[in-house]
């Protein structure tokens, strides 16, 4: 049985439909899917473009919440997209040397040109901050202070700046390429990091949270999603545009798990009462006229 990591699925109202058999990916025109990859989209692809001039007010305070740049999977992920590689490849080109797939020419040489980069796919390096990574935050750096130089200079000063991150490689990594473009050349290396609490409930509630925990691996709506005539029609397609003879099993836990272990769907004041440490150190800041107060 094969096993693919992920899938995101994007319906739009493409003139051609995915029950064609005559359909070929490459060929058409709509890829929404291309840059939809759940928590692992890269955030230069969707970010806006222009910060607007929010009024004729002189900005006084800058907060920012952040989460960290693009990332490697986790090291069980990488081990399974390693595993899966050459076996799902060599499958869908040996059935179509043998006329029984419903793939375009051009799929096909898709799919035979494709290489697996796994030199950068390294388990050991699970879920680590990537070039791509760093260049978003450096990016969003440039564009926030171009926006607010008031509030947001060059120089780095200890009494104008708070900054904190988690325990986590890829969120140090991440502000360290945030403050490499906010501040003066070889400045970010002096810049003064607040302790990482034993017990973050500020910047990762969830990690002190039993209630959290049973929510969010619940997987009684992500289960009966997968056995929905929906997704199970999905399979169907695909094994026959494949002509594989087992099941392929798509896990589709991102799309039922965020929403409701995570989203939405999931206790709402559960979520809301997770985010009140993250909520009152915001409405502490703006609020206050100390005279004293870091600009950001």
């Amino acid at each position: 049985m094969f096993t693919i990591l992920a899938i995101v699925l994007a319906f739009s109202q493409a003139s051609v439909s995915l029950h064609d058999p005559f359909y070929c990916f490459t060929t058409d025109p709509i890829h929404p899917q291309n840059q939809m990859f759940a928590t692992k989209v890269v955030y230069e692809a969707l970010h806006g473009r222009e910060i607007p001039n929010v009024s004729t007010c002189t900005p006084r305070k800058f907060w920012m919440y952040s989460r960290h740049g693009t990332r490697l999977p986790s090291s069980s992920d990488i081990r399974r997209m390693i595993d899966i590689h050459d076996r799902l490849q060599s499958s869908v080109l040996r059935n179509y040397d043998l006329g029984r797939t419903q793939l375009c020419r051009a799929d096909y040489e898709n799919i035979a040109n494709w290489i697996f980069n796994s030199t950068n796919l390294d388990p050991d390096r699970n879920s680590e901050l990537v070039e791509a990574g760093c260049e978003e935050l450096r990016g969003i750096a440039q564009r926030f202070q171009k926006a607010f130089p008031n509030i947001l200079p060059k120089t780095y000063n200890t009494s104008e700046f708070l900054i904190r991150f988690t325990d986590r490689q890829r969120t140090q990594a991440s502000l360290d390429a945030f403050a490499e473009d906010l501040f003066d050349e070889g400045a970010h290396n002096d810049i003064f990091f607040e302790p990482v609490p034993a017990v973050d409930r500020l910047l990762r509630p969830h990690d002190d949270c039993p209630l959290y925990d049973e929510v969010s691996s619940n997987l009684v709506e992500q289960e009966a999603f997968e056995e929905g005539p929906d997704f199970q029609q999905i399979l169907e397609q695909v094994n026959k545009n494949l002509d594989f003879s087992d099941q392929i099993n798509f896990q589709v836990e991102k799309f039922a798990r965020y929403y409701y272990g995570m989203g939405y769907g999931g206790q709402e004041r559960l979520f809301s009462n997770m985010n009140c440490h993250i909520m009152h150190d915001l409405l502490t800041y703006l609020q206050s006229t100390n005279p004293n107060d870091q600009l950001a």
